[in-house]
């Protein structure tokens, strides 16, 4: 039975990575009134497409309105199709980037089975910083309390994990506030 999941997943997988696009990854987000517009750009670094189980070197560009490059973040990319996802995560007043680019558990990305890069904008530095945190994680949104997100990925056919992370302005970090893992959901 094993076998037979696991050809299924790599004809799925091979069938994905065949239709997944090269061509850059774009978008536009309004980050707060003193930031204003920002242009992400995601580009591959190298020849290798996307694909689903492999690390693609690439590289974020953040651009102003002008077209002036402000940053640029590095990543691997693990699955054929990366998106961008912008969410306030810390209620500091500023849009922070996601990145989803890899599994998280599960290796189709099905449901609650992807992960992201996440880059939070530090107001001090004027610039994004990775959270070494909430990176690789699992899918983020955010929860009703403020300044917490909600985590939340398959580790195992049947194992799903939901856990709360809240930010502690004081120490620039991240702290888990609850987590149920590992149950069997029927």
């Amino acid at each position: 039975m094993r076998i037979l999941t696991f050809s299924l997943f790599f004809v799925i997988a091979s069938v994905a990575n065949a239709a997944a696009p090269n061509n850059p990854t774009v978008a536009d987000q309004f980050v707060n009134a003193q930031v204003g517009e920002l242009r992400f750009v995601l580009r591959k670094l190298g020849s290798k497409p996307f694909r689903v189980w492999r690390q693609t070197p690439a590289e974020i560009s953040v651009l102003n309105a002008k077209g002036v490059l402000l940053q640029k973040l590095p990543v691997k990319v693990e699955i054929a199709s990366p998106t961008f996802t912008f969410i306030d995560l810390n209620d500091d007043g500023y849009i922070d980037v996601l990145l989803y680019d890899a599994c998280a558990g599960l290796p189709l990305c099905n449901g609650p089975t992807r992960s992201a890069d996440v880059f939070l904008f530090t107001p001090k530095l004027g610039r994004f910083v990775k959270s070494k945190t909430l990176s690789n994680r699992g899918d983020i949104s955010k929860s009703k309390a403020t300044g917490c997100v909600a985590v939340n990925y398959e580790n195992f056919a049947s194992e799903f994990v939901d856990e709360e992370w809240c930010f502690d302005a004081g120490t620039g970090g991240w702290k888990i506030t609850s987590s149920s893992g590992g149950e069997t959901k029927n």
